[in-house]
């Protein structure tokens, strides 16, 4: 067990000395080598240039402006800054491919900072695309992503806050433990298992962009990037990472090879598991009493004070019904792992194979009876690499597979097959009677078993009967990448299956019927199904390369759900003509918010979606409490998947954490509990309209400017500033807009100034039923092309969801970004079936459009449709709402500075004039039956109290007089505090 440093008082003088990194082999032969194993390049741009420092890799700056090296992180040196027009710097030295790594393993670490996520796919650094590497934005997402040698990883934290963070990026050729993997500040943010393939391209690696699709530049600062030819471990990762702190890799490099005490361990190595630099006598020592000296855990690459011995973390089953996969809390002995006489199983369930891997363990057993039968392993005498024993007698209880025909379709794959249309698969030898592997589905939806887009060159079929439960004629709507093809038959029987639709190329959204993008992906016309008949369907679909899935849904006639925001068909109207493996638990498929999260909203409510396994969830065996405290949630079943849901009376505070604990029965249908916790985002607020009080919170750096930094620049004025690392305001409860578009007017109007021009929105108002499920009225001011675009009921067809014109069309712009550097008055108008744009009281621009949604729940100013999206850079003042299409002349009048108040239909107006309300965070500490609440600020602001109950619903009690800090007395029953604002 790895554990973190913590130097005597005594060896101060050496604390940055733990930073050092640990030997990577288990022979002494890794005492030269250190974190300098497998270095390939280095860039550190101290010297104000783009030298490699251990080898040829020099690089050449590329752009109109000169690069500018600037202070890098705190005690890093210097950084390069890019601008994210056209600045990168290209890897000149060596040969292109040098530095892909063929075939190889390598690791790619560094410091970053975003200014603005501006651009899609902004790379930090890359070689290529496809089998190549790139670390880089994913999407129009908040987060960055790593390709190399397989698929993007999934986005975990979002980097979008103006802070220095650290990332490492991994290929791993064996696929140990994962094919690709990126960490995070020090954590493991994301994998893809399998091995990684990594090929050549011929294309130099680019620092800034992403030489397989150019135009990708970052906008932000790089520091200290190093690339080395294996897998870092995690041990190393946590160390380059530090706790935030990190040291420069120039530092490292200099202190591997620091002894002074002369006794063989490295102070670095000492330092780190609390052993003293400055004496040679500990290397004879036995710190842990394994029988094992330090010095020779220290040549052995084990952690000579580890005394905790290993547990069981999880052991399941799975669907072949021969295998159960143990997972320990730490790497184990592969010898004493390996051992089939230290496993056995009841009821008698031979283990006849037994293979190890770091942490896991798989067991080859007898055949498993199906259906949720309950069995015991017991496990005895398995050592980790301290020689700690697992406890005697520890068991653990596993179920076997279900087999399943209702709720699921069958899924058939056939791999290594290159191509993309649907024919390749038709021809190949194998297809229909000889599928790789088989498993469920349990909705229409490929992501069911396929959930990430690793697998590459393969075809597939999904396959059984749906049936209706209403008769009625119905609309089928297919999308996959690559392509797919959609058969439908008369009757129950596959003899009868018809072409229904197709997919010529992939990754569109479910489009409506003969949609003239792609006509054939949905059926021409409905067909006339019969309330409780089977029909059968299937969907054949290829992939190529990059990502994958094929899904259906479908529409009743008469059903108004734009195809855009229909879901894949539920696993209720779904069956196989086959049994199919089921896992005994079921599946969560939805916990919000989820375990871990960050930054969530404050007015979040608490979802949970499970699909049953061999027991089924019922309102009367499900329950839920909220930090620690019963509550009572909705329950509702949506076939075999049960839905809880919770929403809170209050808003969290900014910055708390809260304990999510839901009580459900397990496979045997025995009670079980799963916590799981999530941490509130920081804000301010709120700041409230002027006619009806409606509150908007202010996110991440989002705040009031000083007095006069409105657009009149009076005294009292004041303005809505996003912040430079960008923040946006938020208004959770934007029903009011509802009333208002039901006669399909209304008009949005603000002032707007900017530091940057970047891919952002103005404000985006979120209508759940608008096609693509949020934009249901929606500006960008500009996106980063230079474009206005007006989106409502949707997005993004031309005058029917979107109107948009460049800014050059506008005959006051002059042409350059300076102009947006000025106050600009917006005027977004929805008038019926005619929609306007004004800029600075002036006309710009008109189109048509769709009728409005009457269905708006949440309105984002300066960004969206989330709190981390497409924020812009600048500030916004006087943000009004009217009721109606406002005229040219009010329109003018309004952007001469006319009060909002004189126009009639003035529905809400933010004009940012006041303080927002102060925001308090409390913490408490208890000792013995005496619990002492402390806040921030120190002494609570005026007008808050500080108020107790017996349950989080209260009833609440003024305590009256009283300010932090306080001190509660408590017996065996709960108390609650809180401050407030009555």
């Amino acid at each position: 067990m790895i554990r973190s440093p913590k130097p005597p008082t005594s060896l101060r003088r050496w604390a940055s000395l733990a930073l050092v990194l640990p030997l990577l082999g288990a022979t002494a032969h890794a005492q030269s080598t250190g974190i300098s194993a497998g270095l390939k390049a280095y860039w550190n741009f101290d010297q104000n240039n783009f030298q490699d420092s251990v080898g040829e890799f020099h690089g050449t700056e590329n752009g109109t402006e000169t690069i500018a090296f600037v202070n890098g992180k705190p005690g890093f040196g210097r950084a390069i800054s890019l601008d994210g027009e056209d600045q990168f710097v290209e890897i000149t030295g060596g040969e292109p491919d040098d530095l892909a790594f063929e075939g190889g393993s390598i690791s790619i670490a560094g410091w970053f900072k975003v200014d603005a996520f501006d651009t899609s796919w902004q790379a930090l650094v890359a070689k290529g695309e496809g089998s190549n590497w790139r670390v880089a934005r994913r999407g129009e997402e908040q987060g960055i992503a790593y390709a190399g040698g397989l698929t993007d990883t999934p986005t975990g934290s979002s980097v979008n806050d103006g802070e220095w963070h650290h990332f490492v990026a991994i290929s791993d050729a064996d696929g140990a433990e994962f094919g690709t993997a990126l960490y995070i500040n020090g954590v493991r943010d994301a994998i893809i298992e399998g091995a990684a393939v990594l090929a050549a391209n011929g294309l130099r690696m680019r620092i800034g962009d992403n030489p397989g699709a150019p135009g990708r530049e970052w906008e932000g600062q790089i520091d200290d990037l190093a690339i080395w030819d294996r897998v870092l471990t995690e041990t190393e990762i946590a160390l380059l990472y530090n706790n935030g702190t990190g040291t420069p890799l120039n530092e490292l490099l200099g202190l591997m090879e620091v002894d002074t005490d002369g006794d063989g361990m490295p102070d670095w190595w000492e330092i780190l598991h609390g052993l003293n630099p400055n004496d040679p006598s500990d290397a004879h020592l036995d710190c842990d009493g394994d029988g094992a000296t330090n010095l020779e855990e220290y040549l052995a690459g084990t952690d000579p004070c580890d005394t905790t011995p290993p547990t069981l973390a999880s052991v399941t089953a799975t669907p072949s019904f021969n295998n159960v996969i143990i997972t320990f809390s730490e790497e184990v002995d592969p010898v004493t792992a390996s051992d089939p006489a230290n496993y056995s199983i009841t009821p008698a369930l031979a283990v006849t194979a037994v293979s190890h891997d770091r942490r896991t363990v798989t067991l080859t057993t007898a055949p498993q009876t199906p259906g949720a039968t309950a069995y015991t392993l017991a496990v005895q005498n398995v050592l980790d690499h301290s020689k700690n024993a697992i406890a005697p007698n520890t068991t653990a209880v596993f179920y076997s597979y279900l087999l399943v025909n209702t709720g699921v379709l069958k899924f058939s794959f056939w791999g290594g097959i290159p191509g993309t249309p649907v024919d390749s698969l038709l021809a190949d030898e194998r297809y229909p009677d000889s599928p790789d592997w088989i498993g469920p589905v349990f909705s229409f939806n490929s992501r069911d078993i396929l959930p990430t887009d690793v697998n590459d060159n393969y075809g597939a079929t999904i396959e059984g009967w749906i049936t209706p439960e209403e008769s009625g004629d119905y609309y089928f709507f297919l999308r996959s990448d690559d392509a797919s093809r959609l058969e439908i038959s008369t009757d129950a029987s596959p003899a009868n299956l018809v072409w229904q639709a197709e997919e010529y190329g992939c990754c569109s959204a479910f489009l409506e019927p003969l949609d003239s993008a792609k006509p054939d992906v949905t059926t021409p016309v409905p067909l006339s199904l019969v309330a409780g008949q089977r029909y059968f369907i299937r969907v054949t679909y290829k992939e190529g390369g990059g990502g994958d899935f094929a899904q259906v849904a479908w529409r009743r006639e008469g059903d108004p759900t734009p195809a855009g925001s229909l879901l894949p068909i539920p696993g209720r109207y779904l069956s196989s003509a086959v049994d199919l493996p089921a896992p005994p638990e079921g599946a969560f498929l939805t916990q919000t918010p989820g375990p871990n999260a960050t930054g969530v909203s404050p007015f979040a409510g608490i979802t949970i979606r499970h699909r049953d396994g061999a027991s089924e969830w019922t309102a009367q065996n499900v329950s839920l409490k909220l930090n620690g405290v019963d509550v009572t949630p909705t329950f509702t079943k949506e076939g075999n998947v049960a839905v809880i849901t919770y929403q809170p009376a209050d808003s969290f505070a900014s910055l708390s954490s809260h304990t999510v604990t839901l009580g459900y029965p397990d496979a045997g249908g025995n009670p079980a509990t799963l916590d799981w916790s999530f941490t509130v985002s920081e804000y301010k607020g709120p700041v409230r309209d002027k006619v009806s009080g409606f509150p908007a919170l202010l996110f991440g750096a989002a705040d009031l400017t000083a007095d006069q930094g409105g657009r009149t620049g009076q005294p009292g004025d004041l303005a809505l500033d996003t912040g430079v690392s960008t923040g946006v305001g938020f208004i959770a409860d934007a029903s009011f807009l509802n009333a208002a578009t039901a006669d399909d007017t209304l008009t949005i109007a603000y002032f707007q100034k900017l530091r940057s021009v970047r891919a952002s929105s103005g404000f985006w108002a979120n209508s759940p039923g608008s096609n693509n499920g949020t934009r249901g009225f929606q500006a960008h001011t500009p996106w980063s092309d230079s474009t206005i675009y007006y989106d409502t009921a949707g997005c993004c067809e031309p005058e029917i969801q979107r109107i948009s014109l460049n800014i050059a069309n506008f005959p006051g712009y002059s042409g350059d970004n300076t102009w947006w550097e000025e106050w600009r008055h917006f005027v977004f108008i929805k008038d019926r079936d005619q929609k306007h744009i004004y800029i600075d009281g002036q006309w710009f621009h008109s189109g048509a459009g769709d009728p409005l949604p009457t269905d708006f729940t949440s309105l984002v100013l300066g960004g969206g449709p989330s709190l981390t999206e497409n924020r812009m850079d600048g500030w916004l003042d006087d943000f009004v709402i009217y009721s109606g299409a406002l005229t040219e002349t009010q329109v003018a009048s309004l952007a001469g500075g006319a009060a909002p108040s004189s126009i009639a239909g003035l529905l809400a107006h933010w004009d940012f004039n006041e303080a927002p309300a102060a925001s308090v965070r409390i913490m408490a500490a208890r000792a013995g039956n005496q619990v002492t609440v402390t806040s921030e600020p120190a002494a609570l602001p005026a007008g808050w109290v500080l108020q107790t109950a017996p349950n989080v619903n209260g009833p609440w009690t003024t305590q009256a007089g009283a300010t932090t800090p306080f001190t509660i007395t408590i017996g065996n029953d709960n108390a609650f505090l809180r401050a407030a604002q009555p």
